[in-house]
């Protein structure tokens, strides 16, 4: 298969392990962008999809970058391909505003929350079809009457040698 995949950021402040992509054989790239506190910007996507054209389009969703998703999907549709939404969702939130540090972020968590549900409305109406990571983030996805039959249920998947240990030592010698 000739896959590439985009990136819109290198790391999330809310993951907890580290992807090495060097262990992936896909071609990537890390888009530039311009970091809002609690949304992203790639400001060299459009041009990229404007110069480069695919067979099909698969958008990992995720609020943060909803202007990216929303240029990706304009070219998804503008040229008639099939768009797949690969989502793990399960609630509306965005996991990078700090909804506790004070009046303003509180009230910026709260706009964004029934931003993200009018946004996702949108989004997952021009889905083709949907790829999520279980049961629950396949009732999230039907909560937006989304046809179960064009939702599919996989699992978030990583190369063995990107696999992480256990983050605790235990002490198996014998005193």
């Amino acid at each position: 298969y000739n896959l590439r995949v985009l990136f819109c950021n290198s790391k999330m402040k809310d993951r907890l392990w580290k992807v090495k992509l060097e262990n992936y054989s896909f071609k990537k790239k890390i888009l530039p962008n311009l970091n809002f506190n609690f949304f992203f910007l790639n400001y060299t996507l459009f041009i990229y999809l404007l110069l480069n054209k695919f067979d099909v389009y698969i958008l990992g969703e995720r609020p943060e970058f909803f202007i990216s998703e929303f240029v990706f999907t304009f070219f998804a549709k503008i040229r008639r391909k099939p768009l797949i939404i690969w989502s793990g969702a399960i609630n509306k939130e965005i996991l990078t505003i700090n909804r506790e540090k004070n009046f303003f972020n509180r009230l910026i968590y709260l706009a964004s929350y029934y931003f993200i549900d009018f946004y996702k409305r949108i989004l997952f109406k021009l889905a083709d079809s949907f790829v999520v990571y279980g049961v629950a983030a396949k009732r999230f996805i039907q909560n937006y009457q989304i046809k179960e039959e064009i939702i599919f249920a996989g699992t978030q998947i990583m190369p063995e040698k990107s696999l992480f240990g256990p983050s605790i030592k235990i002490n198996t010698k014998k005193s």
